[in-house]
């Protein structure tokens, strides 16, 4: 299968068959045990057992750790365990599929940066492959040296209860870093792999060439959490929103987007022009 082999996956049998195989190769224990691989006691217990085995690797291809996700219905464990941190593995230094991408980044002009590893997985399903995956953590500094070295362009897509937030900070993180960014918003908060189970490939790659910006997203993600009745909260709404859409450069878009502030926070064009003009 195609997907097996792009992404390596593996199977962790139930028996502990890890020391064995660490001492054949060379390793001392305190080896295997530094490796996250083996859990340290008389017997050494393999951290895996019966799992779907998805390698990470670091930023030049190598392995430096592992992600097992459960497969079968009674499984009672967590549905995904990740190898702890160690010497080779730091999680804000390591981005799923990096690796793989420099061709496809080059192709498409944009990297799409996912919540998961299963998620560049659902798109792959789909032709997409200039994909990568943040598991789990928020964006670093290390991430965004990582990204720079591939493309200006980013595209980012997260889900989960969070979403929302982690999105924004995630958006700030890049914009404070000169990346442009747009954004993809699943509906009903849907996973890309959830979405491309329910709607189909063709739907799934329509949703990713048409994100939407940084700016909109802010004006829809504060708007969702304001009360509209209340006067207060919609002033607060206006006051905040007028400061993102200063920081736009080009007075199309500020047109665009003041109209869009008038729909959603009910004051007129002329209230939100006056503000602009007392911030400058």
């Amino acid at each position: 299968n195609d997907i097996i082999d792009y992404f390596e996956i593996g199977y962790a049998p139930e028996q502990n068959i890890l020391l064995k195989a660490f001492e054949k190769s060379g390793f001392s224990r305190m080896q295997a045990y530094e490796s996250g691989l083996v859990i340290e006691s008389e017997v050494g217990y393999d951290r895996y057992s019966n799992r779907i085995m998805f390698p990470l690797h670091n930023s030049e291809g190598r392995v430096v750790g592992f992600s097992g996700r459960i497969y079968q219905k009674n499984q009672k464990e967590s549905k995904y365990m990740n190898s702890p941190e160690s010497k080779i593995f730091i999680k804000g230094e390591t981005l799923y599929n990096y690796h793989r991408i420099k061709n496809d980044v080059r192709n498409e002009g944009k990297v799409i940066i996912l919540e998961g590893f299963m998620d560049v997985i659902a798109l792959y399903k789909a032709g997409i492959k200039n994909t990568v995956a943040i598991m789990g953590t928020a964006l670093t500094s290390q991430h965004l040296k990582m990204l720079k070295r591939l493309s200006n362009d980013i595209v980012l897509c997260l889900d989960g209860d969070q979403a929302g937030k982690n999105a924004m900070i995630c958006v700030d993180a890049l914009n404070n870093e000169g990346f442009h960014t747009s954004i993809v918003v699943i509906p009903d908060a849907m996973d890309p792999d959830e979405f491309l189970e329910a709607k189909g490939k063709d739907e799934l790659i329509a949703l990713f060439k048409n994100p939407i910006s940084a700016v909109e997203f802010k004006l829809n993600y504060y708007y969702e959490r304001i009360n509209v009745d209340n006067y207060e909260d919609r002033k607060n709404y206006l006051e905040s929103m007028v400061k993102v859409i200063m920081q736009l450069d080009d007075i199309v878009d500020q047109d665009y987007y003041i109209g869009q502030l008038e729909k959603k926070s009910g004051f007129s064009k002329e209230t939100i022009h006056h503000l602009m003009s007392q911030q400058t």
